[in-house]
């Protein structure tokens, strides 16, 4: 929903899905004005349904609950349930000229607040006292202005005997006076000195305040009307959905490449929220489902088909059909394919064992949804047509009830050494994945073309034969016998004039894996210290009289 405050005022008042507007005034009524507080959140990765409580007392007939403490929300994603014996009636929801609402500090905010003024206080004190030492100091220096009146205005009457002594006695008074400012002026700076410690201590602490006052001022407010067959107690829960709220879920994966493999999966979730009020000790429900998604099968058009003449116009009235037939088949072929969750059918819900606090806007809450253990197969993957050196990967099958979701943030460990981060796919439950763990850089790969005749027009030409000859060589330099899958590729043909035969030592253990036409697959095991070679070599005949591309 957009800012509120960037438009019109909203006044909607609802009574069972309808609009109503200047309602008379309820004989009788009395306005309860309520505080409200969020009390449990379900997130999913781009929304959340949020649930407040209030609680009320009230005398019987008909009275108005007022919430003007509410954030900006849309007033159709708003339920109620008012409890037993109360009948709910009209709801006015208002996003602008919102009646004051009594804000009462939480006991965070208290306590910082208070700290503050503590420490604002104690740099008081330390002033005072240094101003106490002051003034020591400009008494001395006082003493010395007087002595130097004395001084200058010394009569020349008296003997040179008396006048000296006289002199003598100013200086040294003049003396002791300068010393015993200075000292107080040392020890004013000593004072001050203990502030630098206590203006540290305030930054902090409004820094922290600051950080706690992070909701909106601004509140949209909430009038629902209530009558009671009798006095009673009891609260008013509230459930909207906001798109200000999300979680995204974050996997470490561990691999063990010991004597018996074992793979660890520590997942977590991260949870944000900008609603623009922060959530105290709320019960949290974590759900996959994506509920902002597209909730229906899209609608397939049916696709005539139509001919004419070759070289006749088009008539001006089936253009604009003919057209539109292209159209469909266009978006026929560009249909979007996303890998969501529901649509596999899969909806997995976490529930947090303690309540949470998070702030708006201002920080990323981490919580942890356990660990799961895998059984994998440790092997190499070598693909010399495109990499120097093979990757270590681990396949294994989830043998969990619920799917791994997709993960933005999976950190990958081999041993205990962190390999890199990368996003990860959906692996649903039951389902087996290959995933990669980094180069292994013993494991050196190189591809060798031996042979290859174009014929004299190069590539692409009037000829009627290719040749190539590849020798590919796998060296182990680890300390370590590797299992080894080693994917290369021939080209194929779709075409029956142009016949392509191919040969390979040792021969693959798999044509076409994954029903990928022209690729092969070895598995090989590779000691310590040693090497192998596949030679692999094709041919391509096709009629003289056609080009090859």
């Amino acid at each position: 929903m957009p800012d509120a405050r960037l438009k019109a005022p909203l006044v909607t008042t609802l009574l069972a899905g309808t609009f109503l507007a200047g309602l008379p005034a309820l004989a009788g009524a009395e306005d309860f004005a309520l505080p409200s507080q969020v009390s449990a959140v379900t997130l999913y990765p781009s929304a959340a349904t949020v649930r407040r409580e209030v609680s009320y007392s009230i005398p019987e007939g008909r009275h108005a609950l007022v919430l003007s403490d509410m954030p900006f929300i849309d007033p159709a994603a708003l339920r109620l349930q008012a409890g037993e014996g109360v009948e709910l009636g009209p709801v006015t929801y208002r996003d602008d000229f919102v009646r004051p609402r009594s804000k009462e500090d939480s006991v965070a905010i208290a306590e910082a607040r208070n700290r503050i003024e503590a420490l604002e206080e104690k740099l008081e004190e330390i002033e005072a006292r240094a101003a106490q030492v002051d003034l020591e100091a400009e008494a001395a220096m006082a003493r010395v202005s007087f002595l130097q009146g004395m001084s200058s205005s010394a009569g020349t009457s008296a003997s040179p005997e008396d006048l000296r002594a006289l002199l003598l006695t100013i200086s040294a008074e003049d003396l002791e006076a300068r010393r015993i400012a200075q000292e107080a002026r040392d020890r004013a700076a000593e004072i001050r000195e203990e502030k630098s410690p206590v203006k540290e201590e305030l930054e902090t602490a409004e820094e922290a305040l600051a950080a706690l006052l992070n909701e909106d001022e601004e509140r949209s407010s909430l009038s629902v009307t209530l009558t009671a067959d009798a006095p009673r107690e009891g609260v008013l829960v509230l459930s909207y959905t906001t798109d200000q709220a999300s979680w995204r879920p974050a996997y470490d994966m561990a691999l063990s490449t010991g004597e018996t493999p074992e793979m660890t999966l520590t997942r977590a979730a991260f949870l944000r929220q900008e609603t623009g009020e922060n959530w105290q000790d709320v019960a949290l429900t974590l759900s996959t489902a994506r509920p902002s998604d597209r909730a229906q099968p899209g609608e397939l058009q049916p696709l005539p088909l139509r001919i004419f003449e070759p070289g006749r116009p088009i008539p001006l009235a089936r253009q604009s059909e003919v057209m539109e037939d292209t159209m469909s088949l266009q978006r026929l072929g560009a249909a979007p394919v996303a890998g969501k969750i529901a649509d596999n059918g899969v909806s997995i819900t976490y529930g947090y064992p303690e309540a949470l606090s998070l702030d708006s806007g201002a920080e990323e809450l981490r919580v942890d949804l356990g660990t799961t253990r895998f059984t994998p197969e440790v092997y190499a993957r070598a693909v010399p047509l495109l990499d120097e050196n093979a990757y270590l990967m681990a396949g294994f099958t989830n043998q969990e009830d619920e799917p791994l979701l997709p993960g933005a943030q999976t950190r990958f460990f081999v041993d205990g050494t962190y390999m890199g981060q990368r996003p990860t796919p959906l692996v649903a439950a039951g389902a087996s994945a290959d995933w990669s763990f980094g180069a292994i850089d013993g494991l050196r790969l190189e591809r060798q073309v031996e042979d290859r005749m174009e014929g004299e027009e190069g590539f692409i030409r009037k000829s009627n034969g290719l040749n190539e000859a590849v020798t590919i060589t796998l060296t182990n330099r680890t300390n370590r016998a590797w299992p080894l899958r080693l994917t290369d590729r021939v080209p194929y043909s779709e075409q029956e004039a142009l016949q392509i035969d191919w040969q390979a030592n040792p021969a693959p253990t798999t044509e076409s894996p994954d029903g990928q036409r022209g690729l092969l697959e070895w598995q090989l095991d590779l000691p310590a210290g040693e090497e192998t070679e596949v030679a692999l070599s094709y041919t391509a005949s096709w009629p003289a009289d056609k080009m090859l591309q």
